[in-house]
C-alpha cells in the first residue's frame, strides 16, 4: 500500500509519507522522490525512514504531486520489484 496524498503540517497525524510493504527484505529497499521536472528531492535506504516534505536542504517543498519509485526485495525472492507512483503534499 502507499498512500496518494499526505499533510506534513507537524499535527502529528499523516506527517509522513512511505510506503507499507510486508514481506520486505529491509537490507534492499530505497525509495526515491522527483518534483515534477525529475529532480531527485528525497532518497532513503531505510523503511523507517520517510519523506517529511521536505527538500534537499530542508526547506519545506510546496503544495503540489510529487512522483515516488520504490524499489525493493521481498524477504525470500531473488528478484527487485520497482514501483512508480504519484503523492499530493498538502499543506
Amino acid at each position: 500500500y502507499v498512500p496518494n496524498a499526505f499533510t506534513p503540517n507537524g499535527d502529528g497525524v499523516n506527517d509522513m509519507f512511505f510506503p507499507i510493504i510486508q514481506g520486505l527484505d529491509v537490507e534492499d529497499y530505497e525509495l526515491l522522490i522527483f518534483d515534477r521536472w525529475g529532480e531527485l528531492i528525497f532518497e532513503s535506504h531505510n523503511i523507517e525512514n520517510g519523506w517529511n516534505g521536505n527538500g534537499p536542504k530542508g526547506t519545506p517543498s510546496k503544495t503540489d504531486v510529487y512522483i515516488w519509485r520504490v524499489e525493493f526485495k521481498e524477504k525470500y525472492s531473488v528478484e527487485r520489484q520497482t514501483k512508480v507512483g504519484h503523492v499530493s503534499l498538502l499543506r
